[in-house]
């Protein structure tokens, strides 16, 4: 096979797979619709919720009948005291979680970039970089 047809493959494949994550994205959208956690207890309390999956950050609930054309909803899990203590003040409570990737990644990033400068701006690394053009 060509190079060039091997491109043009790497494409295709490449829009393909952006097409199939676009649409499931789309129907996921459409479907499922993220509730704070005091409104899934109410949804529960009201028996619109037929079935509940519960996993270790979230829970989610298929309702008995489609509800503006949404099937699912999903909620980010509370600890069940503050639940029942938050419960008796009629608010909306829900928990986030927040991605600490960036922040761990530039942890361990920035700290090696400014030793790096450091060393380059140097007088000895000047000296070094000056003798070996000197050499040459």
């Amino acid at each position: 096979m060509e190079r060039r047809a091997q491109f043009n493959l790497a494409y295709l494949l490449f829009a393909l797979i952006a097409m199939l994550a676009l649409q499931q994205w789309w129907q996921r959208a459409q479907t499922v619709e993220v509730v704070p956690y005091s409104e899934f207890e109410k949804l529960l309390a009201e028996h619109r919720i037929d079935e509940v999956v519960i996993s270790d950050q979230r829970i989610t609930g298929k309702f008995k009948s489609a509800e503006g054309g949404k099937t699912v909803a999903v909620a980010n899990l509370v600890p069940p005291d503050l639940a029942e203590r938050l419960s008796k003040y009629d608010v909306k409570y829900t928990r986030v979680y927040e991605s600490t990737l960036l922040r761990d990644l530039l942890s361990w990033i920035l700290p090696a970039l400014i030793f790096f400068g450091v060393w380059y701006l140097s007088p000895g690394a000047w000296r070094a970089r000056r003798g070996s053009a000197a050499a040459s």
